[in-house]
């Protein structure tokens, strides 16, 4: 799984999806209250 310097938040709670049970559509929304502010 190769991130790209872009999206190094996206990289970054991608790796944590794999270590965490939360659901990954949670995550989606959590990256997309990020990015937005």
């Amino acid at each position: 799984m190769s991130a790209t310097p872009e999206q190094p938040i996206h990289a970054m709670l991608t790796e944590l999806a794999d270590d965490t049970p939360v659901d990954r559509d949670e995550l989606v929304a959590l990256l997309q209250a990020v990015t937005r502010t």
